[in-house]
């Protein structure tokens, strides 16, 4: 591969890598002189949304307690994030696996180390096995701390102009030692990651990978693999599978297929939402065809010649919830793939496998990230990558992986993205409960909700979304199915509108994005522009369309056919050439705050997940390092 060189500067956290070798020798917390109540428990809530503090301080003592106890964690809370913690003890699993077997507690009791209970100071004290380097380590870390940074750092999704990193960490000496604060962002300003993780570790689209003659298939000229590990037909296979010891058989996985796919020749109500017929014989078709050229009776079809080929390979790690607050996960793992026509040209169809990663606790999170950061190493091409790879691709896509899951599988859904088989437009979700079933789409509400002039079904979102904006902006909220008794989550998600572009990734495709009555002060009008961007860019239409100027598809399958990888939007890769952290800038969708001068948004994702990826792998499993990442953290949230 063609190396990039990228110019960066080192922040703060590179210093905070240092802190593994002290805190990593921490022995278990100081004992408690108090027990919290029998009945404090994990919040399973938190693990996706937890109370995130607005700061976090350390006291590093210069005599410890009587208790042994020589750091003093506190974290301190807004009013309604207090509300959510209901009550004087907030249940943290800072050690071992992340089961709720092993419970820490942040108190505000006036116990281990709190000061004055009920004033909102959540503390905890922990035992530092060798005082002398964390006191110098302190001093490093602000020294580092005050260095120039990086332009950009992330708001979610959005790159805008980095803060003095300074003003997010900050030290005194006093009477009792050495005090440091961080703030809500100082948790993840990492080193800068290696520029080899974009298409290594995170979105792997190379030929020598998706074209692999050990684990893929051509079922246009019948190369290849009919088996391999990646291709359709077997992904299929193992959804299809009851359990690692029943595999289904190819007769049965065709049934299984096709049931699919016959989901769409008939008209579906989806929470109360009509989800039109789109007819799917095409596909159908063109699976009869491929198989009778390799040899298949009259009418049957072969399992190898399903026409679907693997576009990527993808690493969303950056999904996972915060194993702090109880069991987590590893986030999702992807498989890309698009639906060929007879002469196997890609048509506007991506079909994605989307299973969550059967991984709990921090030790286990690492161990998933570091191994997929260690693709980084690998020069394409090399089956040594494809073989390290399928290691890690057979860890979520077999049956068997996942025992709590319906056929034992980690799937979490099949999304649809197509213009193949009707317009406008669609994108559509299925669960595995056996077969593969349609669901609402996540974090859309139905279309009736988005025509823009206010009646009664725009007042009911403009309502919610304003009754919602600081959790929205907070990027720490879920659509619900139902709003005020009314169904409000979408069956169906479509990108309508007539497209301003051409059907090329990375420029205007699309005006089609979220928002209400555009009149202020009207009973439908959406009042926090910030909020309104951040409701539909979470939407499945808003981010493939209007307010990320994506024409539909991130990885686009037509563009795929001329022995390329398949092209990305530049919401994932930012501006074109170099450097490759750059923003892809966008003017708000809305025309918000107006026309004239609308706000403008920056974009780059898979520089942001390679930004997560080294934040990860470079944050040690020590319980304090766990507490901190978890009081200012905000995991991603998002469903793309």
């Amino acid at each position: 591969m063609v190396k990039r060189i990228i110019t960066y500067r080192p922040a703060w956290l590179g210093a905070i890598l240092l802190l593994s070798l002290i805190w990593a020798g921490y022995s278990s917390s100081a004992p408690s002189d108090r027990w919290p109540e029998p009945d404090t428990k994990l919040n399973p809530d938190f693990v996706k949304h937890p109370p995130i503090a607005q700061s976090v301080t350390l006291d590093v003592l210069d005599t410890p307690e009587p208790s042994g106890a020589n750091v003093i964690l506190s974290a301190t809370f807004d009013g309604p994030t207090r509300k959510r913690i209901n009550g004087k003890y907030l249940a943290m699993t800072l050690t071992g696996d992340g089961t709720a077997s092993q419970l820490d507690f942040l108190r505000d009791d006036g116990y281990d180390g709190d000061e004055k209970p009920g004033d909102g100071r959540y503390t905890k004290s922990f035992k530092v096995s060798n005082k002398a380097e964390v006191t110098g380590l302190v001093d490093a870390l602000i020294s580092t701390a005050k260095m120039p940074h990086n332009a950009y750092t992330f708001k979610n999704r959005v790159m805008v102009p980095s803060a003095d990193i300074a003003t997010l960490v900050t030290s005194r000496n006093t009477p009792r030692g050495k005090q440091i604060t961080m703030n809500p962002g100082a948790a993840n300003k990492g080193t800068p990651p290696n520029p080899d993780f974009i298409d290594h570790s995170l979105m792997i689209t190379d030929l020598s990978v998706v074209e692999d003659p050990i684990r893929t298939y051509n079922p246009c000229t019948n190369t290849g693999n009919p088996n391999g590990a990646w291709t359709f037909g077997e992904l299929m296979r193992q959804l299809a599978s009851p359990n690692a010891a029943t595999i289904a058989s190819d007769a049965q996985t065709i049934i299984f297929i096709k049931k699919w796919l016959n989901t769409w020749n008939n008209p579906q109500i989806v929470n109360g939402e009509l989800v039109p017929a789109r007819p799917s014989a095409s596909i159908i078709n063109t699976w009869i065809n491929l198989s009778a050229a390799n040899g298949a009776g009259p009418g049957q079809v072969l399992l190898e010649n399903v026409p679907f080929r693997l576009m990527a390979i993808v690493n969303r790690v950056d999904l996972r919830g915060q194993s702090g607050y109880g069991p987590s996960d590893a986030g999702e793992a992807r498989m890309v793939f698009a639906l060929l026509n007879d002469n196997c040209d890609a048509r506007r169809m991506t079909v994605i496998f989307e299973y969550g990663v059967n991984r709990s606790g921090c030790q286990e999170v690492l161990d998933w990230a570091n191994a997929w950061a260690s693709l980084a190493g690998f020069t394409f091409p090399d089956p040594s990558f494809n073989d390290v790879l399928n290691k890690i691709t057979d860890q979520f896509t077999l049956s068997g992986t996942n025992s709590k899951k319906p056929n034992e599988s980690s799937i979490n859904q099949v999304r649809t993205n197509e213009l193949a088989i009707g317009a406008p437009w669609e994108l559509r979700e299925f669960n595995l409960f056996p077969g593969l079933n349609l669901v609402t789409v996540k974090q859309e509400p139905a279309l009736k909700y988005n025509v823009q002039f206010t009646n009664a079904d725009v007042t009911l979102l403009a309502n919610w979304v304003n009754a919602n904006t600081p959790a929205i902006l907070a990027n720490n909220y879920i659509v619900p199915d139902n709003v005020a008794g009314f169904d409000f989550l979408g069956g169906k998600s479509q990108v309508t509108g007539a497209p301003v572009g051409p059907p090329s990734p990375g420029v205007p495709g699309n005006p089609h994005h979220w928002d209400g009555d555009a009149i202020v002060g009207s009973a439908g009008h959406i009042i926090n522009k910030d909020a309104r961007f951040q409701f539909s860019v979470n939407t499945c239409s808003g981010c493939h369309a209007g307010e990320t100027q994506t024409f539909f598809t991130h990885i686009d399958p037509t563009g795929w056919n001329a022995g390329i990888p398949a092209p990305l939007s530049r919401f994932l890769t930012g501006a074109p050439g170099l450097p490759l952290n750059d923003p892809f800038m966008v003017d708000d969708a809305a025309g918000r705050p107006t026309f004239a001068s609308p706000d403008q948004r920056g974009f780059n994702d898979l520089w942001r997940r390679a930004e997560d990826l080294q934040d990860l792998i470079d944050t040690p499993c020590s319980s304090l390092f766990v507490a901190i990442t978890s009081l200012l953290t905000e995991p991603l949230s998002g469903t793309h």
